[in-house]
């Protein structure tokens, strides 16, 4: 049995378990019951974690599912796997914490050897700023960054806060920001984002729009601009590039050996099965990307085949689980 404990994770009942897409509840729904139907057509059975009862004395369960980092969650997830120690918990806490820092989040991706992966994957250069805003224009300076700045929040709890970006165009302004938070150089990119979703050994990409390019040497702008300002319009990539108002070259996804290495690199060092990776391309750069940020367990219902994927992903979690303990119990006779 595949455990996909909803209550756990969002504190709804499972008939709207995906909230997570942003989508009209009657799609959530829809997707939810697709996704179930799909899972129980291959033997899995989907179940959501009642609150009411204490989480060791439910199942047993063979993958237990959640999003939940609490110090409460963590001991009751502890307690079960002394009961049950052979559940496979996607993911550890510990390893979905690291991707609520974005002082932290982006650092393996600069640590990954891509040699021979089709072209160049790094981070935007950036700096991380926790003390006075007023100091923020002096700390700039002294890291060298250039202007125009993404201001991100330090903390990536997927709260509205955490979401709250902006575009810093001149240094007067920097002193407006509130820390903690994270600035990153910005890189003309065509107004593409690439969403890679990565749900264990498979990838799948789906383009977005994003902020446009700001031309070098530009002087008519300035101030703080909130990203809902900046962005393009909320049709998506697809549909722009079919209208043919997107330009071709910046809407080319990356080369999926590329992504495999970089999704592969990312799995084992952060430890983590499921994740999203917003990539860009840097405008003019071949095939030149930068990782701006890193979502653990993302809206995946926004992914192409996402029930079939997941789904597929739970089966191979429960096979590698029954040939683990096959080969335990073998030991065990001899």
């Amino acid at each position: 049995m595949v455990t996909f404990p909803g209550l756990a994770w969002l504190g709804v009942p499972l008939t709207k378990l995906f909230n997570i897409f942003r989508s009209p509840i009657f799609a959530c729904r829809r997707r939810c019951f697709s996704l179930v139907s799909v899972g129980r057509s291959k033997g899995i059975l989907l179940v959501a974690i009642e609150h009411s009862i204490p989480l060791i004395e439910q199942g047993p369960f063979d993958v237990l599912l959640h999003k939940n980092t609490g110090q409460e969650w963590r001991q009751s997830l502890e307690d079960y796997k002394r009961k049950y120690p052979d559940v496979v918990v996607l993911d550890p806490p510990e390893a979905i914490l690291q991707l609520r820092d974005r002082q932290s989040m982006l650092r393996d991706v600069a640590e990954l050897d891509l040699s021979n992966a089709e072209g160049f994957v790094g981070v935007p250069k950036q700096l991380v700023v926790t003390g006075n805003a007023t100091s923020i224009s002096d700390s700039v300076s002294a890291a060298g960054l250039k202007l125009p700045l993404v201001a991100k929040p330090l903390v990536a709890d997927g709260s509205p806060k955490s979401h709250a970006m902006s575009l810093v165009y001149d240094k007067s302004c920097l002193s407006q920001l509130d820390p903690p938070l994270v600035l990153q150089e910005f890189v003309n990119h065509g107004g593409v984002v690439f969403k890679t979703y990565v749900v264990g050994d498979y990838v799948r990409v789906v383009r977005r729009f994003s902020l446009p390019d700001v031309p070098e040497g530009e002087t008519n702008r300035s101030g703080v601009v909130p990203f809902p300002r900046v962005s393009c319009a909320a049709e998506s990539a697809e549909e722009a590039e079919e209208a043919g108002i997107l330009d071709p070259q910046a809407a080319e996804l990356p080369p999926g050996p590329l992504l495999d290495s970089l999704s592969k690199g990312l799995r084992q060092k952060l430890g983590l099965h499921l994740f999203n990776m917003d990539i860009i391309r840097e405008r003019g750069a071949g095939n030149r990307y930068y990782v701006i940020d890193i979502n653990y367990f993302p809206g995946f219902g926004k992914m192409p085949d996402y029930e079939k994927v997941f789904t597929d992903f739970l089966s191979d979690m429960a096979v590698k689980r029954s040939k683990k303990i096959s080969r335990i119990d073998s030991s065990a006779i001899l």
